[in-house]
């Protein structure tokens, strides 16, 4: 069981790393745009404190989209293409929720695709190797709470909805 390092992480150039923002609605008090700018500078300020440097702009893929299931999601398959056919060694996120709230098909599908490449999941928080059992359960969990917190949701504005028209 190899746990990466902050010396080993900090040795990846950002040209061998992909940011991934993606963004589904607008907060309370922010647009979507403002709130894909806020995760943009969180995620920049982290690469600079442990890359040494911004993340450059072609590396940067930015997403506006509610699209539950990854095939209704352009920019997220073209990282996935990516990590599939370039020296790709991190996928930069806020967190992995941000990557796939879809089913467990969607799931199975990020959580293959970056095993099998060899991608680090990289958040501000924790890195997440999928070759490693533990991380890969982590990040598993994370996938599908963020799915569970998706349903819920539709739940609720469902209800909702149907109670305004009563």
């Amino acid at each position: 069981m190899n746990v990466i390092t902050a010396y080993e992480l900090a040795k990846i150039s950002v040209n061998e790393i992909i940011n991934y923002l993606r963004k589904s609605r607008a907060e309370r008090n922010e647009t979507v745009e403002e709130v894909l700018a806020r995760h943009e500078k969180i995620l920049q300020d982290y690469a600079i404190q442990t890359f040494g440097q911004k993340i450059p702009e072609k590396n940067i893929h930015r997403e506006v989209v509610s699209g539950e299931t990854l095939d209704e999601r352009d920019e997220i398959k073209k990282v996935f293409n990516r990590l599939e056919k370039e020296n790709i060694k991190c996928l930069l996120v806020v967190e992995p929720q941000r990557i796939s709230r879809g089913d467990m098909l969607d799931c199975g599908r990020v959580v293959r695709i970056l095993k099998y490449t060899e991608t680090l999941c990289v958040t501000i928080t924790k890195t997440y190797d999928l070759n490693n059992k533990f991380d890969r359960e982590l990040f598993e969990a994370q996938l599908l709470q963020g799915n569970k917190y998706l349903e819920y949701t539709k739940e609720i504005l469902d209800r909702g909805k149907a109670l305004s028209i009563r």
